[in-house]
């Protein structure tokens, strides 16, 4: 799980929301939240990360740095899943 992710399910369950409800809150769909949740997905809009923020109550700065981090983290993970395939090609 993602630092985003964490803050915003230990936010959640903290104001007693479902995931349905707090996506409900935010205008976001729940499958989305689900995988912010989960950090299957990083938050790369700065207008979902706010409307997350307002939502729960959390303030916006940190919710940005915590959702740059997952950004870049799955920027990394994905560069080094093609330079993993693009060398095992060449052996």
């Amino acid at each position: 799980m993602s630092e985003l992710g964490t803050i915003l399910r230990e936010r959640r369950e903290e104001m007693g929301l479902t995931q349905t409800e707090a996506a409900c809150l935010a205008g976001i769909s729940n499958s989305f939240l689900c995988q912010l949740e989960s950090g299957a997905r990083a938050g790369r809009s700065v207008a979902t990360v706010a409307k997350l923020a307002s939502a729960l109550g959390l303030r916006l700065d940190a919710l940005v740095g915590a959702s740059l981090r997952a950004t870049r983290e799955s920027e990394a993970t994905s560069a080094a899943r093609r330079e993993a395939m693009g060398s095992s090609d060449v052996e």
